[in-house]
C-alpha cells in the first residue's frame, strides 16, 4: 500500500469516526420528522392549556412544557423514550436533553420551528385584548362578534 493510499484510507477512517460521533450526539433526534400539530396534542384533547410548547426532537409530539399544570412534554419523554425536546416557542431555538438534564447542542429539524402566529390571529385574543390590533380583529372575527368590539366593525374588511 502506498503512503497516497494509507493517508486516504486514514483520513476516510477519520471521517466516519467523526459521522458516528456525530450520529451519537444526535441521539434521541429525527431530523425528518414533523411537528404534530400547532399545540399541546393531549391539551387540545382534553380542552387543557399550556404555557409553552416543547416538540419532541425524535418523533416530533408537541407537548407542554414542565411549569405547565399537565407537563406533557416530560411525560411523553418518559413514557416514550424520546429524551430531547426543542422549544417550539417563536424566536427560542434550544433543545433540552431530559435523560442528561441539561441543554444540547441542536440539529436543524423540518419546519416549523414554532408554533404559528395563526394562534394568536384569534377572534377570542381579540375579545380578551389579547390582540389588540382592530384592523386584524375586524379582518378576523364574524361581524356579530366586533359588534362588542365598537369601532372594529367598519374597519373589517369586505
Amino acid at each position: 500500500m502506498s503512503a497516497l493510499e494509507v493517508r486516504d484510507k486514514t483520513q476516510s477512517e477519520t471521517e466516519s469516526e467523526e459521522n458516528v460521533a456525530v450520529k451519537r450526539d444526535q441521539r434521541g433526534m429525527n431530523t425528518a420528522s414533523k411537528p404534530s400539530g400547532d399545540g399541546c396534542v393531549e391539551c387540545l384533547a382534553t380542552d387543557g392549556w399550556w404555557l409553552h410548547l416543547r416538540r419532541c426532537a425524535e418523533c416530533g409530539h408537541i407537548g407542554c412544557c414542565d411549569s405547565s399544570p399537565s407537563q406533557h412534554a416530560s411525560k411523553h419523554a418518559a413514557l416514550t423514550g424520546h429524551p430531547v425536546v426543542a422549544s417550539f416557542e417563536p424566536g427560542e431555538d434550544w433543545f433540552f436533553d431530559y435523560e442528561k438534564q441539561r441543554m444540547i447542542k441542536s440539529v436543524e429539524l423540518l419546519p416549523p420551528h414554532s408554533r404559528g402566529v395563526q394562534e394568536w390571529l384569534s377572534a377570542e385574543n381579540c375579545l380578551t385584548g389579547t390582540l389588540t390590533d382592530a384592523g386584524v380583529c375586524a379582518a378576523i372575527m364574524p361581524e356579530e362578534e366586533t359588534e362588542s368590539l365598537g369601532g372594529v366593525r367598519s374597519q373589517r374588511r369586505r
